[in-house]
């Protein structure tokens, strides 16, 4: 697999979506591994879960656009490498931080969402990484729990953070390539919320209760319950409180 060095990055203002437009932009013929798409306001932007997502006007919203020639079952391990470098550059922001992650995607920041990841396979086997950072505080974040740079007192210059993102993914993107999921497991499971403590997750259908011990290496989360290890590619995980 090649490794990344450069990237292309379209800015926008506004879009509807950061990953519609990479797969406008695809579809084109415009764009192919190496490009990002940015911008400070969408209007449509969805969660992983599908629900719009409403974030402030001044936010960072990028999706990267990969071709990682890897097995389908790895492509989650991507996920893990976004979180990793959002976690970096906050925390070069401001190290005194207590910055962790949950699972599956998303950076808390004292416990709360300050970033999401979303990931997308689309044509051509390229893969769509969607990053959003959220920067200015608003009454929407309250309703998720969530919280913003400004919230918590984070001085920052948006180009600057956007770029040390894009560096650390680069960086930490290669070390996968060397060396293989084992590193990046490793550091994401040492600031992960909840390690070693009893979590609920919500399936489509059910609902399972457990001690959180770690994730695969596609990157499924991993209980002990009362029937056993269980293995979960996909849910909303909620902390005992």
């Amino acid at each position: 697999m090649s490794k990344l060095d450069n990237w292309f990055i379209k800015k926008y203002q506004v879009l509807d979506s950061t990953q519609e437009e990479a797969k406008r932009l695809i579809d084109s013929g415009a764009a192919h591994q190496g490009y990002v798409v940015l911008a400070k306001e969408q209007t449509k932007a969805h969660a992983k879960s599908g629900k719009l997502w409403e974030g402030s006007k001044s936010d960072i919203a990028l999706t990267i656009i990969l071709k990682p020639e890897i097995e389908a079952e790895r492509l989650g391990q991507i996920c893990y490498i976004a979180a990793l470098a959002v976690a970096k550059s906050i925390k070069n922001l401001s190290p005194p931080l207590h910055v962790q992650f949950k699972w599956v995607n998303d950076v808390l920041i004292n416990g709360q969402k300050v970033c999401g990841i979303l990931l997308e396979k689309v044509k051509h086997d390229l893969v769509l990484v969607g990053i959003g950072v959220n920067l200015k505080d608003s009454a929407y974040l309250a309703k998720y729990n969530a919280t913003s740079l400004e919230a918590c007192k984070i001085a920052y210059e948006y180009d600057a953070l956007v770029e040390n993102i894009l560096k650390n993914f680069v960086d930490i993107y290669n070390i996968w390539l060397d060396s293989g999921f084992s590193p990046i497991k490793n550091k994401w499971l040492s600031q992960a919320k909840g390690i070693n403590s009893t979590l609920t997750v919500n399936l489509a259908d059910k609902t399972i209760e457990g001690i959180f011990i770690g994730i695969e290496d596609e990157g499924n989360l991993l209980l002990v319950t009362g029937g056993g290890i269980k293995s979960i590619p996909a849910g909303d995980v909620f902390f005992k409180t």
